[in-house]
């Protein structure tokens, strides 16, 4: 079904899933006028597809007049495997980091252009957060993005770093030819540090998962507060974790297979022992 003359081609559902996508991390509770801004529909065809969005429950309407994802839409996602069949198989791994940073701990795929949480654990006397599941961080700045962009084919990381990189912080590293020598560096360790680059105060250890023929699956990230741990304490737990969820993708047991990986199209990169 087309749309109106102002997105000739653009249907109906393309329309849905582009007001949907406005919303982000940042960006959880909009009004109708932000929705209409970000997607340059006019105001009615964006009053009409909210409606109806909220009549079905992908959105909320607030008590204030605003909109928020709804539950159901959440309900449908969790039933992604995307989602369940590669966090269910690392919740176990992430529980013994989570023990030893006494912070958060995260899964993550790669996912565009971002590195997509799909799982988090926090202990429950952790302040800071950094980040939501479902949520997305830079794969420049945060120690589970620099994973899978050091995994990544030459190809994808050339364009990754091609693009404008932000400095969240004044340890964020922004030159491409610096992360460079950062990614082949983790390559060959096969484990990343992110000091305080994406979240003043706040440290990042990770490690890459792998399928059995060598594809990157995601990456298991442990964060805590500068000062709070001990490096050597983190990376130790995180290699262990990294290594104990590949291990079992590898075993007849997991019913994880390479359908969970977002990026199933990637080849081989090979990894350090």
């Amino acid at each position: 079904m087309a749309g109106n003359s102002t997105h000739p081609g653009l249907s109906v559902v393309s329309k849905a899933v582009t007001i949907l996508g406005v919303f982000s991390e940042e960006r959880t509770e909009l009004a109708l006028t932000d929705l209409a801004r970000a997607t340059a529909m006019p105001t009615s065809t964006v009053h009409r597809l909210v409606q109806e969005l909220v009549e079905c429950g992908a959105l909320e309407r607030t008590a204030a007049g605003r909109y928020v994802i709804g539950l159901r839409l959440w309900g449908i996602a969790a039933r992604s495997p995307h989602n369940y069949a590669l966090s269910d198989a690392a919740t176990p791994y992430m529980q013994k980091v989570l023990a030893t940073t006494h912070g958060h701990v995260h899964l993550a795929a790669l996912h565009g252009q971002g590195a997509l949480v799909l799982e988090k654990l926090s202990w429950p006397s952790a302040k800071k957060t950094i980040s939501r599941t479902g949520s997305k961080m830079p794969l420049h700045a945060s120690a589970a993005g620099q994973v899978l962009l050091a995994y990544a084919p030459r190809a994808f990381q050339e364009t990754v770093l091609a693009a404008p990189l932000r400095a969240f912080t004044p340890n964020t590293v922004t030159d491409p030819l610096i992360l460079r020598r950062m990614l082949a560096v983790i390559r060959q360790e096969g484990v990343s540090k992110s000091l305080g680059q994406l979240v003043a105060g706040m440290d990042a250890c990770a490690a890459p998962v792998f399928w059995p023929d060598q594809r990157v699956a995601g990456s298991i990230a442990g964060i805590a507060d500068s000062g709070s741990y001990r490096m050597a304490d983190m990376e130790r737990a995180v290699r262990r974790a990294a290594k104990g969820l590949t291990d079992f993708l590898a075993t007849p047991e997991s019913a994880v297979g390479p359908h969970a990986s977002f990026h199933a199209g990637l080849r081989p990169v090979a990894h350090a022992e």
